[in-house]
């Protein structure tokens, strides 16, 4: 369809989705990243919103656990957007940054990354007061809480809601 001139920036009528938003949408599938990237090397706004995500934020959330290879696709495709200056903090996301919701999503590739390129500090809090502990924890990822721990992880920091990683 791209080959014949569809747009790849055209929003849905009801969700107000473009074709790389719908990309990280649906069921199991383990080519999202290689149509993703496509469709960015055809144009497609990375940049670009909807009402509840971006690209950078379902990007590190929807990567399908029982295939390894979409773990690293996901991954290559964080650093695509990071190194193609996609603001890493996703306002209206279920998490409020990219850090913190790769350690809600155990995506350890990620949050390692984030942390050795010094994207993020690891006891970096969003507005909600959140750390990536505190992130990891409420997600059940023991061993990204176990990364970042032994990274330097501090226990006692309060989130706005007056909780620790511990209480999580």
């Amino acid at each position: 369809l791209v080959e014949n001139g569809a747009d790849v920036n055209k929003k849905d009528d009801v969700l107000d989705r473009t074709p790389l938003i719908q990309t990280f949408h649906g069921g199991v599938n383990e080519n999202r990243y290689k149509i993703a990237k496509y469709l960015v090397e055809k144009g497609a706004d990375i940049y670009y919103q909807d009402t509840h995500d971006t690209v950078m934020s379902l990007a590190v959330m929807i990567w399908d656990r029982d295939f390894e290879e979409t773990r690293k696709e996901s991954f290559e495709f964080v650093k695509y957007l990071i190194e193609h200056n996609v603001d890493t903090d996703c306002p209206t996301g279920r998490v409020r940054n990219v850090f913190n919701s790769a350690a809600y999503y155990g995506h350890n590739l990620v949050v390692e990354y984030l942390l050795d390129e010094e994207i993020y500090n690891i006891n970096s809090v969003d507005e909600l007061g959140i750390t990536a502990l505190i992130a990891a924890a409420t997600g059940g990822h023991i061993e990204t809480v176990q990364m970042l721990l032994t990274r330097g992880a501090d226990v006692n920091i309060y989130d706005s809601y007056g909780n620790t990683a511990c209480d999580y």
